[in-house]
């Protein structure tokens, strides 16, 4: 899902001709979206094992 949405953000965004490039901004990008792929990801996982094992 990252990789959809920095191509997205790449070919919309950064480059306005709806082309895919590999400059320094566009890496910059990828990497600013993997750790927040990652960190929605880990959030998820969190909340689903705590709605699993409720407190007592």
């Amino acid at each position: 899902m990252v990789l959809v949405s920095w191509m997205f953000y790449d070919g919309f965004v950064v480059n306005q001709r709806s082309g895919l490039a590999f400059q320094p901004q566009d890496r910059t990008g990828l990497l600013v979206l993997l750790p927040a792929g990652v960190a929605g990801a880990g959030c998820a996982a969190a909340v689903r094992a705590v709605r699993r094992h409720p407190a007592r």
